[in-house]
């Protein structure tokens, strides 16, 4: 998984057709304990169109804000398609409903 700063992941979502965007906190338990998961689910979708990036909500300025792009709560998971999200989920999450968000996009 891919580390981006908030401006350059926004430009890479518009310029990229399948996203899989995770926004986190360094102090974030929930994030640290997904992140091998999503990883995995990475690794098993090796080839197939799809990049995964991490942003850091406090860096961004968008933590606990709403909006598009709400990361109101940690880890936040939005998968993006042409610049525009599809799914969204919040806090732990199964791995198996984050693969099936990601497939859903090719």
């Amino acid at each position: 998984m891919k580390k981006m700063r908030w401006n350059e992941s926004q430009d890479f979502m518009n310029n990229n057709v399948n996203v899989f965007l995770m926004f986190t906190t360094s102090w974030c338990g929930d994030c640290q304990m997904m992140k091998p998961f999503i990883e995995k689910i990475e690794s098993d979708m090796n080839g197939k169109n799809i990049t995964f990036i991490e942003v850091n909500a406090e860096e961004a300025g968008i933590f606990r804000n709403s909006g598009k792009w709400d990361a109101s709560k940690v880890p936040s998971y939005f998968v993006v398609k042409n610049g525009e999200p599809k799914h969204i989920g919040f806090e732990f999450m199964p791995a198996e409903v984050l693969k099936a968000y990601a497939e859903s996009l090719i």
